[in-house]
């Protein structure tokens, strides 16, 4: 039970977030950026693999709203509502994009989408902080891996539903009417965002505590004191960075270079969420056992692998397509389960929450904004690149892939540093799980 909330106040407020999450993965898969259904929209709008990389880079650091809490938490007296009004009016800044073919010159339409996507992410990031402090509040200490992983199960399971169901839609219709399909898919993002809205509104908010009304910039600097914030910080950081150099490009990669339809896509976007579906369970379970920085190795040496598979697909084979996809969300989900417990475990009690989740989050958008930025001006100048080696056809998306994979091993040696309440290897924590299914078996055989 969560402090200052009855049992059932917050098994109501669990049961809220976890709906939520779902209603959240529909819309993420009908308006969501660098999802398929976003991308492809650019595409008939005249965009290139670089413009992703850009509108990736510049859509990242719109997480520097969330660095805006401390004065936020001055100012608004209401944090529930605030955090409501964002991201309503987030969704209503992302329906918005269905006007662009109507009403803004083509020249100017590729801009006035990275406008309205920036600014719904400046609405979410900005409340983000505080719906973060309000989940951190409210899930119980023992359970937030599992948790965690319930959330985000919920959430991709509903995604895989409405990505297969986006990406038929949009396959169906006729290439004439593509952009009118387009505009009601978006149209029906407002309605579903608007209800993750309201079913929010029912999670029972936590009593705000009283400000510390420091100055912001000390308020700021406050998290970067902290020892073992500033090594998980880099850890995280440095991963995020590195990933960033492929992320932009995996869907335009699909639609672009293999040729893959929106609906083979959104199969292959079904497996790997089923995928996800069993590594959430099986890394919270992991992860609450003997904590994140024992299994974090186990996530990060096999997803090193995940770009390469990429790399080695081409428009007359692609069959890999989907076993990197499986790859990448089995781990995947375990890097997500992994560190919202270690993000939780470091945050204070009081109002500096929010100051905390949002430098954390500021930081991170940085490095990432950073990566993708060079990411999309090293894909421009490789731009005229075409190899064929080992029969496969090398372009400047395929380097990117290379690069990514030849630079996950720096995040393996910054892991060590991270404080950790077990404390065990991996050797360690192989070991425990043989001596565990070995007495599980030996009861089995007991007659």
């Amino acid at each position: 039970m969560s402090q200052g909330h009855t049992r059932q106040e917050t098994e109501r407020g669990l049961r809220a977030f976890i709906v939520v999450s779902g209603i959240w993965g529909v819309w993420g898969q009908m308006i969501g950026t660098g999802t398929a259904m976003l991308n492809g929209f650019a595409l008939t709008l005249g965009a290139t693999a670089s413009f992703f990389a850009l509108m990736t880079s510049i859509n990242s650091l719109m997480g520097f709203a969330q660095l805006l809490a401390p004065r936020i938490g001055w100012q608004v007296a209401d944090h529930r509502r605030f955090i409501l009004g964002c991201r309503a009016l987030a969704c209503a800044l992302r329906a918005a994009i269905l006007f662009i073919p109507l009403l803004v010159p083509a020249r100017f339409q590729l801009v006035a989408l990275v406008a309205l996507v920036g600014a719904s992410l400046v609405c979410l990031q900005g409340s983000s902080p505080f719906y973060g402090s309000w989940q951190a509040t409210l899930i119980p200490e023992n359970m937030r891996a599992r948790f965690t992983s319930r959330q985000v199960i919920v959430g991709t399971l509903t995604a895989m539903v409405a990505g297969l169901a986006t990406g038929h839609y949009l396959d169906a219709c006729a290439e004439a009417d593509k952009q009118r399909a387009f505009t009601y898919l978006f149209a029906a993002s407002l309605a579903v965002g608007l209800a993750s809205v309201l079913t929010l509104a029912r999670a029972p908010f936590p009593p705000a505590p009283p400000p510390h009304r420091g100055r912001a910039l000390q308020q700021l600097l406050e998290p970067f004191k902290n020892l073992s914030f500033r090594r998980a910080l880099l850890f995280y950081g440095v991963l995020q960075c590195v990933l960033g150099l492929a992320d932009p490009f995996y869907s335009v990669f699909m639609l672009d270079r293999l040729g893959l339809s929106y609906t083979v896509i959104s199969v292959y976007n079904m497996i790997a969420m089923a995928a996800a579906v069993i590594g959430y369970r099986l890394w919270a379970y992991l992860v609450d056992r003997y904590g994140s920085k024992s299994i974090f190795p186990f996530i990060l040496v096999p997803k090193i692998a995940v770009p390469l598979i990429w790399a080695a697909n081409s428009p007359s084979q692609h069959a890999l397509a989907p076993v990197a996809m499986v790859l990448d969300g089995f781990l995947s989900a375990g890097v997500s389960v992994a560190i919202t417990p270690l993000l939780y475990g470091l945050l204070p009690s009081g109002d500096q929450r929010p100051t905390y989740l949002g430098c954390w989050s500021a930081a991170l958008s940085l490095s990432y904004s950073i990566s993708t930025f060079g990411a999309g001006l090293l894909a421009a100048w490789l731009a005229g690149l075409d190899r064929v080696i080992w029969g496969i056809p090398v372009g400047n998306l395929q380097l990117m892939f290379a690069l990514c994979a030849l630079l996950q091993v720096v995040p393996l040696f910054l892991l060590r540093s991270l404080e950790d309440r077990q404390g065990l290897t991996p050797g360690q924590v192989l070991r425990a799980e043989r001596q565990k299914w070995a007495q599980f078996l030996r009861r089995r055989q007991t007659p």
